[in-house]
């Protein structure tokens, strides 16, 4: 069971407070360090987005790959009722997705005597999860659990060999190769690039830890989105593109990428292709309203 001490971060929430047209992000932590977090929309702001995608000729299906919660308008007593209510009745875990623990430089946000040294996540929020594991693994090879059990207990590294994007490619004459830098050091510097002008105060209210495309997404650098973005990426020079992901740290380097397109793309989920000389990127999400973007520093 949670306990009932909480810390609530509500993102840009001078601004929105009271806003029945918006969305925002709403981040739990708990003294034993862990957050969690689900998206806030008011019903307003998801029927707009209904309206904006039905007018470029989708269907109006939406969908959200992380919990999200409806309310009539961005409202701290609100939410903070919400979560109250939840961690009570037990509703929290479905509420709300555990996305990792608070980090050093967080800690100052936080008050004096919040965290608790010798409090550790509840083992049957834990097990919950690991049950849930346990049965799609009764779907699975024995090859594919014994890999598991490496990722989860070993040298926790994607192999090239495990990327599904590689023969796709190929077939596509994109010839890729494993890149002689590793993903965190392209992502360091894609951030150092593409969000040059935010501070560490800025990314964290976005959460760019999460994803680097938040830079994008909550509009704090600009960039072309959705058809004009593919337009632009499929106009620009790829004499020698970088391709790495957001979750591992595996990244491909493809010398001549001028075939490169974003139908060779199509599936994947968090996608970074950078210009050999970062000016410009090209990213593909995994939120159907977010995306994709391209930017160019040109």
């Amino acid at each position: 069971m949670l306990p009932k001490k909480r810390h609530i971060q509500i993102d840009d929430e001078s601004r929105l407070e009271g806003d029945d047209e918006a969305q925002t992000m709403v981040i739990v932590t708990f003294p034993d360090g862990s957050r969690w977090n689900s998206n806030v929309y008011t019903m307003k702001c998801i029927l707009t987005i209904r309206e904006d995608n039905r007018g470029i000729g989708d269907s109006g299906f939406i969908w959200s790959a992380n919990p999200l919660l409806i309310v009539d308008c961005i409202s701290r007593a609100q939410i903070e009722e919400m979560i109250d209510k939840s961690i009570v009745d037990g509703s929290f875990i479905y509420l709300f997705e555990y996305f990792g623990a608070v980090r050093k430089r967080e800690l100052d946000q936080y008050p004096d005597d919040f965290f608790e040294a010798d409090s550790k996540l509840d083992h049957d929020i834990v097990m919950r999860h690991a049950s849930k594991l346990y049965e799609l693994l009764q779907h699975t090879s024995d090859e594919f659990k014994e890999a598991l059990k490496g990722y989860l207990f070993g040298e926790r590294r994607v192999k090239i060999s495990d990327l599904k994007l590689l023969p796709i490619l190929q077939a596509g004459n994109v010839q890729a190769a494993e890149a002689d830098r590793p993903g965190q050091e392209l992502k360091l510097a894609w951030e150092r690039v593409f969000a040059a002008g935010l501070s560490d105060d800025e990314k964290d209210q976005i959460a760019m830890d999460q994803f680097l495309w938040h830079a994008f997404s909550f509009k704090k650098t600009s960039c072309l989105k959705e058809d004009e973005a593919i337009k632009a990426f499929h106009d620009a020079s790829k004499q020698g593109c970088y391709v790495f992901y957001q979750d591992h740290d595996l990244a491909l380097f493809a010398a001549e990428a001028g075939r490169l397109t974003a139908n060779l793309l199509e599936g994947e989920q968090d996608i970074y292709i950078v210009d050999q000389n970062f000016e410009w990127t090209f990213v593909m999400t995994h939120e159907s309203y977010c995306g994709p973007y391209f930017c160019s520093k040109r």
